[in-house]
């Protein structure tokens, strides 16, 4: 879920270029009829997806509405929520009622679990914080645990995915084109990062490491 998003595109190119067969679950599976390839297949949340559960190895889990570039009013809030919390519940539900679920269930998350921590040094057993972010990232991790006990479930945290064209590159460069840019806040503020590279290989990594359970930073 997700590949049509910033960060799904680069990872669902990874995953064919490395030989894997990809099911893209969208909205609207069919304006991506010409991108369909032969390890790679679009789908909609309509579809049957216990029988997709029956035939997958490995579920990836980045659905969600993108934080940047709008106002977070309370309709926005709700929208960054629910688009996160119920796409997840829908493919644990599919999970639970698959008579072969897949082994492994990456479901994403992020750093802002933890809030505003300042200089503090985190980790994964850092306590998280109270804010809007931090409150979507605890439901959505706990939403996940709910997969059937013989799925691993795999959380990886994102810092702020950093590549050319898109996400917070974009947003942030737009102003110094129209000569408008300048500091944010007083600049002291804390960013954790990370190169789309990277968290590509990040998500992937626990399809390699089969201890690897729970949540992990990747940043």
């Amino acid at each position: 879920t997700g590949v049509t998003g910033f960060i799904g595109r680069y990872l669902g190119s990874e995953l064919m270029k490395e030989g894997h067969f990809i099911t893209i679950i969208t909205r609207s599976p069919y304006k991506y009829k010409e991108e369909e390839a032969k390890n790679q297949r679009y789908i909609s949340w309509d579809s049957d997806l216990i029988s997709e559960m029956n035939t997958s190895d490995v579920v990836i889990n980045l659905a969600g509405e993108n934080l940047f570039g709008q106002r977070w009013t309370d309709g926005v809030k709700n929208s960054i929520y629910n688009s996160r919390i119920q796409t997840t519940q829908k493919l644990v539900e599919a999970m639970k009622s698959a008579d072969n679920p897949p082994e492994l269930f990456i479901s994403a998350s992020a750093v802002g679990i933890y809030g505003d921590s300042g200089s503090k040094t985190l980790t994964e057993k850092s306590p998280a914080g109270d804010d809007f972010l931090a409150k979507v990232c605890i439901d959505w991790e706990k939403e996940a645990k709910k997969a059937p006990g013989n799925v691993r479930v795999v959380c990886p945290r994102f810092g702020i995915a950093l590549q050319d064209n898109g996400g917070m590159i974009e947003q942030l460069t737009m102003p110094f084109r129209f000569f408008v840019g300048g500091p944010l806040g007083n600049g002291s503020q804390y960013i954790p990062w990370v190169h789309m590279t990277d968290l590509c290989r990040a998500i992937q990594f626990p399809m390699e490491k089969k201890e690897i359970k729970g949540p992990y930073n990747v940043s």
